[in-house]
């Protein structure tokens, strides 16, 4: 996860949306990575499953933007706003 985000989003804010398909694909040691993440402004899960979405751990390693919610489409959405209230906090500084 660390080589792909310091690739492709290195220096620059991003929203990771996850798609929980299968509950099972999920590492727990990937949450302590969360926050080492600087550049990471929010964090979305979609998911339709009501037991993953009880499951959802992120929230507790996670002191950033968080939502979880039921298409892609929804996740997008939320994700621009958010760069949109992130842009506005850069501008007002």
């Amino acid at each position: 996860m660390q080589y792909i985000i310091h690739k492709y989003y290195y220096n620059k804010p991003f929203v990771y949306i996850t798609n929980r398909v299968f509950s099972d694909l999920i590492n727990p040691s990937d949450y302590t990575e969360i926050k080492g993440i600087n550049n990471l402004i929010a964090f979305a899960v979609v998911t339709t499953d009501k037991i993953v979405n009880k499951n959802t751990k992120e929230k507790h390693f996670f002191n950033k933007a968080y939502k979880i919610f039921n298409t892609i489409d929804e996740a997008m959405i939320w994700s621009d706003d958010i760069f949109l209230i992130k842009q506005a906090e850069i501008n007002r500084c």
